[in-house]
């Protein structure tokens, strides 16, 4: 069998462009660069990234007592008795938010955003089940076995 012929004309592999920057343009509008423009002397400040540091306090039994602080002034509130739970919950998270802004060193900002998401992030949860329990209240009372289950769990004491 003979070998067969190359043909002529080879593609060329395929390649990459190397990788340009864009060329700087400033906006059409003539205006401001906005707040991410490495021509805003702010730029820095806002780009930089914050690192927590563990042992802010250079002592590890001074850290992990201020870091306490906002858990014991949660737990406080409620052991006392004397405060409703959503104002001791608010009360724990503005003492977190000093904790980290004072003794950490997080910026302002940063802290302010941290709590937001992490109050959507545990409240999400919880209104994801609260809808859920309203749907199934209302499609037991339209079946009509919501009653049933009520005298079911009413008849196990006789405390009524």
């Amino acid at each position: 069998m003979l070998p067969m012929a190359r043909p002529a004309f080879r593609r060329p592999a395929f390649r990459r462009p190397a990788f340009r920057r864009p060329a700087f343009r400033r906006p059409a509008s003539g205006g401001s660069f906005g707040s991410h423009s490495r021509q805003d002397p702010r730029w820095h400040e806002r780009t930089m990234p914050w690192t927590q540091s563990y042992d802010p306090l250079r002592n590890q039994v001074a850290s992990t007592l201020v870091a306490l602080l906002p858990i014991v002034v949660l737990l406080g509130l409620l052991a006392s008795h004397r405060i409703r739970a959503h104002v001791a919950a608010l009360t724990g998270l503005a003492a977190a938010v000093l904790v980290a802004v004072l003794a950490l060193g997080m910026p302002t900002g940063l802290a302010l955003r941290a709590a937001a998401l992490g109050a959507a992030y545990g409240l999400f949860p919880i209104g994801w089940i609260v809808l859920n329990v309203l749907f199934l209240y209302q499609l037991a009372e339209g079946r009509g076995s919501f009653g049933v289950l009520k005298e079911l769990i009413t008849g196990i004491t006789r405390d009524r």
